[in-house]
């Protein structure tokens, strides 16, 4: 099976820990980053919730996901997947 190869496109950017982009609770960790290397806009790094799946998610797994992610888009969080089906 051949590899598909992902081409990121957009503008690269770089925030150091200083500017005022770099996001707030990224700063606000132990040991943060000292400089944040991207492709894209830096205006969309806002906190969120990203949700990691498993090929073979039990039902259990998948219904506390779904909970989550409801729970989390009632109340305005940004959920970020990559591409994870049945959520």
């Amino acid at each position: 099976m051949p590899v598909k190869v992902m081409r990121l496109e957009g503008e690269r950017f770089e925030l150091a820990l200083e500017d005022p982009l770099f996001p707030k609770a990224l700063k606000s960790i132990p040991h943060p980053p000292a400089r944040l290397y991207g492709v894209g806009c830096p205006g969309a790094l806002v906190e969120g919730l990203a949700v990691v799946g498993a090929r073979r998610a039990t039902p259990y797994g998948r219904g506390c996901a779904k909970r989550f992610a409801a729970a989390a888009a009632e109340r305005g969080v940004a959920i970020i997947s990559g591409g994870a089906r049945g959520c």
